[in-house]
C-alpha cells in the first residue's frame, strides 16, 4: 500500500492529483493549535474513497 502523511506543512498540495492509497492526516498540535489544512484534506481524501487516519502530535510543554 502506498500511504502519505500530511499536514500543513504541505499546504497546497492538490491530492487530486496524487496517486496513493491511505493517507494520514493532523488535526492537532498541543493543546491549542488546530491544523487549518485538516478539514480540507480529510474532505478531498474521502472524495477520492482513500483510507483516512487523522493524528494529535503531542507536545511536552516543559520542553518549549
Amino acid at each position: 500500500m502506498n500511504g502519505i502523511d500530511i499536514s500543513n506543512n504541505q499546504e497546497g498540495l492538490t491530492l487530486y492529483d496524487m496517486d496513493f492509497d491511505f493517507c494520514i492526516v493532523k488535526a492537532t498540535d498541543g493543546t491549542r493549535f488546530v491544523d487549518w489544512t485538516f478539514k480540507n484534506f480529510l474532505s478531498v481524501a474521502l472524495q477520492k474513497t482513500q483510507l483516512v487516519g487523522f493524528y494529535h502530535f503531542a507536545n511536552n510543554p516543559e520542553r518549549g
